[in-house]
């Protein structure tokens, strides 16, 4: 009775090991096959990439390495393949000296029950390792899924370092550019800022060709400046698709959820996309899809641009484009000329004061882009 019980234990986890084998394997060959697709239609690396090269390569790990979102993943995965290799020998050799000392144990009891201790230790402990993958994929599949989150370009004294090609790359600002809100205020005739007058500055933002083409493309369809966009981007989320607020905003163009959800609800355009197919846009479908969000963007500022100046525009879309108390188009309760934004205002901007910086940034970047 104890014999079969012990076959069917072995059979039990042999039956494991080899649906964990399969497993693991099978999603490894279907990982490699989605890289390898991914790298065939996705964009082209740019001489920017920066690669990482190990001192001392094991498994796949070697060479010069892309540093993207997957590299965490592909240096845990070389070190299970290293650490299943070790155990599997350590496991070996335990089992041919467990087999061994039963050989040479002459009939001794305690040594044969030693003997077999070893190997079934020996045995177990394999298969667990072996069983690890399956493990966590019951617990959460997530568990086997590892990325790194985009990483910004960062700006140094000696020039820039790009670390993910989907990312726009920074470059420094040109100093003694920067005009802030008070400044204009100070230049300004009857305390009403006159944006006009704002001088190009460089907010450090260089888009990549697709992302330009988005803003070309949604700008042309919806009839709004495509330079707009780009510097509502980049005083939005200087140009990163992955950026939250701590208001809620998501995405490219830092767009909330209920707004964007309202916006394609009322677009024909956009009303039957995928991303809406349960009636809602959600802050992760805004930052998974950079597109989508310089589309919704530009629905939004079409639908409310007519009849409004350049600044007005930005205003509203940090604002809000109502004409109540607190809204970009309400008027001055405390500048005299008449038909004066509150938010041009410098006696008593009605709580826009950061909009004020807002308008006075964006115009300086527009006035940059459009140059």
């Amino acid at each position: 009775m104890k014999i079969n019980q012990k076959k069917l234990i072995i059979i039990f986890l042999l039956s494991f090991f080899l649906m964990n084998v399969s497993n693991f394997f099978g999603n490894n060959i279907a990982l490699a096959q989605g890289e390898a697709e991914g790298e065939s239609t996705g964009d082209s690396e740019t001489s920017n990439t920066i690669t990482f090269t190990p001192n001392v390569p094991f498994g796949d790990f070697t060479g010069d390495i892309p540093v993207d979102s997957q590299i965490l993943f592909k240096y845990l995965s070389a070190w299970y393949g290293f650490v299943v290799g070790a155990v599997g020998i350590l496991a070996t050799v335990i089992i041919m000296w467990g087999g061994f000392k039963w050989l040479t144990s002459r009939g001794n009891a305690a040594a044969i029950s030693d003997a077999k201790d070893r190997i079934w230790s020996a045995i177990i402990g394999l298969v667990l390792v072996f069983l690890s993958y399956n493990l966590l994929y019951l617990i959460n599949p997530r568990l086997l899924t590892i990325t790194l989150p985009d990483l910004k370009t960062v700006a140094g004294s000696h020039g820039f370092v790009t670390q993910s090609s989907t990312l726009p790359s920074t470059t420094t600002q040109q100093p003694g550019t920067r005009q802030s809100a008070s400044d204009l205020c100070q230049n300004s005739s009857n305390n009403v800022i006159d944006y006009s007058n704002v001088s190009p500055r460089n907010p450090g933002v260089n888009f990549p060709t697709e992302m330009n083409g988005w803003f070309d493309q949604y700008g042309d369809s919806y009839g709004v400046d495509s330079d707009m966009l780009r510097a509502i981007s980049a005083a939005e989320s200087s140009g990163n698709p992955r950026a939250v607020s701590p208001a809620g905003a998501y995405g490219l163009m830092q767009i909330l959820p209920s707004t964007a959800t309202a916006v394609v609800a009322r677009d024909s355009n956009l009303r039957n996309l995928p991303e809406f197919s349960d009636g809602q846009i959600s802050g992760t479908e805004l930052i998974n899809n950079p597109e989508l969000s310089v589309a919704i963007s530009a629905s939004f500022v079409s639908a409310n641009q007519s009849g409004l100046g350049r600044a007005d525009i930005f205003a509203g879309y940090n604002a809000g484009y109502g004409t109540g108390s607190g809204n970009a188009l309400s008027q001055s309760r405390d500048c005299p000329t008449p038909g004066t934004r509150a938010y041009t205002c410098c006696t008593n901007p009605g709580g826009l004061i950061e909009t004020q910086g807002y308008v006075n940034n964006t115009m300086s970047y527009y006035n940059y882009y459009s140059q």
